[in-house]
């Protein structure tokens, strides 16, 4: 079974179709061409890849730009809060301070009211006294006359 070349080159290859090409002139040119791809594709592959990585750089800094800015807000908020709460707090002690003072005056009020109504009671008591006195002494008065 061993050929020799000139054997080959004798044979009829005329109905042998192959996707190769035949004439040796054209492959080295060929291959070139599909060195040339190859390289152009891993060339375009590559920057791809790059560029992919990149964006990916870029979308984990706004993310993390994102993320900061939340961070700010929701430090800002918890301040509010903490200043509301304080200022909840001082209103309410405010409203105790108020609320006791009011109950205190009341409670002067009341005594100053106690008072007076006793004094009242007193007068009236010595004015019922004094007519009781002067009906006795108009009594006395009458009968003599």
């Amino acid at each position: 079974m061993s050929r020799t070349f000139d054997e080959f080159e004798s044979d009829d290859l005329s109905g042998f179709e192959t996707s190769v090409p035949t004439d040796l002139t054209l492959s080295p040119d060929r291959t070139e061409t599909n060195g040339k791809e190859r390289k152009s594709k891993i060339t375009k592959q590559l920057i791809e890849r790059k560029q992919l990585s990149h964006d990916m750089q870029l979308l984990r800094i706004e993310l993390s730009q994102k993320h900061l800015q939340i961070e700010n807000m929701k430090a800002e908020y918890l301040q509010r809060v903490d200043d509301l709460d304080e200022k909840l707090n001082d209103e309410r002690h405010q409203k105790q301070i108020l609320q006791a003072r009011l109950e205190s005056q009341l409670t002067i009020q009341q005594e100053e009211s106690r008072r007076r109504q006793e004094l009242i009671k007193q007068e009236l008591e010595e004015v019922r006294q004094k007519q009781r006195q002067l009906e006795a002494t108009n009594e006395r008065h009458a009968c003599i006359f």
